[in-house]
């Protein structure tokens, strides 16, 4: 069997006062899909639930993502998703219904995200894995260019499912393999940081207190594909949450939360001596987001044969 990552992802222009329910998620009909996290977006504590294989309920009633309050620490934060364990495998061409409750005013740009894996048998396609012998080297790779600059708060119409908005594209970027090793990519991070240098601090140079909410982003979005242009998901996906972000701070601080916890790829994203992935970004934000500097960074090791 070829494992194979995947995001599936729900976007709702809006979700009324009561809710939406069974809301319908087409999947791809090349494979079945394993589910092993899923994760809110602008949906806030309202909460949600989704049918699993067996079309019964995953949860007795609606769930969040969020961190409930407690006594020291009021707020509710939100979290790298919840954990689908066991996996649910879910057929090829299957449907997830979606549940989505809302005891407010309507939501808008709702998301929520299935993440996992397809999985195919194997010899359906040519999937590199690592030789019998071999060893790493961590390594991180930018893509040419590592920074896409001054990308505009918005555009464009983007001609995608469920979107509604005018969004700033930017297609066709490339990361590029190296021919000495394979490389086993396991995190990537988009940020509005300047890369760091070599001995330095992680997050650039200083910056004045007002500086990084006016060189910051709220609705960026990438969707990555490889090297055959088969994407890894059924829609772009927000960098925090295919990637990870840390937030930008007025100060320097080697403490970058992406470092804490990166959005994985599982499995690893396999890549050969020479190989590519491209990606596309769209952004669009309110008119008080500048047009920002988008920096790039794909993680893990090169693979080295013995």
């Amino acid at each position: 069997m070829i494992e194979r990552h995947q995001d599936y992802q729900l976007t709702l222009k809006t979700v009324p006062h009561g809710g939406l329910f069974e809301v319908p998620l087409q999947l791809d009909t090349d494979a079945p899909f394993a589910l092993r996290l899923v994760k809110s977006r602008n949906l806030g504590t309202s909460g949600f639930r989704f049918q699993t294989p067996k079309k019964a309920w995953q949860s007795t009633g609606l769930r969040t993502d969020f961190t409930p309050p407690t006594l020291t620490n009021p707020a509710t934060l939100p979290t790298p998703g919840v954990i689908v364990y066991p996996q649910l495998i879910y057929p090829v061409g299957g449907q997830i219904l979606v549940d989505i409750g809302n005891t407010g005013d309507t939501l808008t740009n709702v998301r929520i995200l299935f993440r996992g894996s397809k999985l195919f048998a194997d010899g359906a396609f040519r999937a590199l894995s690592y030789p019998p012998k071999f060893s790493t080297l961590p390594f991180t790779y930018t893509p040419d260019p590592a920074v896409i600059s001054q990308v505009p708060a918005s555009g464009a119409m983007m001609p995608a499912p469920g979107w509604n908005a005018n969004y700033a594209a930017v297609f066709n970027q490339q990361l590029a393999i190296l021919h000495d090793s394979y490389f086993a990519l396991r995190y990537a991070v988009c940020d509005p940081f300047a890369l760091g240098t070599d001995g330095g601090p992680v997050n650039g140079a200083p910056r004045p207190i007002p500086q990084p909410l006016l060189s910051s982003f709220q609705e960026v979005y990438v969707w990555l594909r490889d090297e055959s242009r088969k994407p890894f998901s059924n829609e772009p996906i927000h960098v925090d949450d295919l990637f990870g972000r840390g937030a930008p701070l007025p100060v320097n601080l080697n403490n970058d939360r992406v470092l804490w916890r990166p959005g994985l790829f599982t499995p690893e994203i396999f890549l050969g001596p020479e190989g590519a992935l491209y990606f596309d970004v769209f952004r669009s934000d309110s008119n008080q987001f500048s047009p920002v500097d988008l920096y790039f960074r794909f993680q893990g090791a090169k693979v080295f044969p013995q």
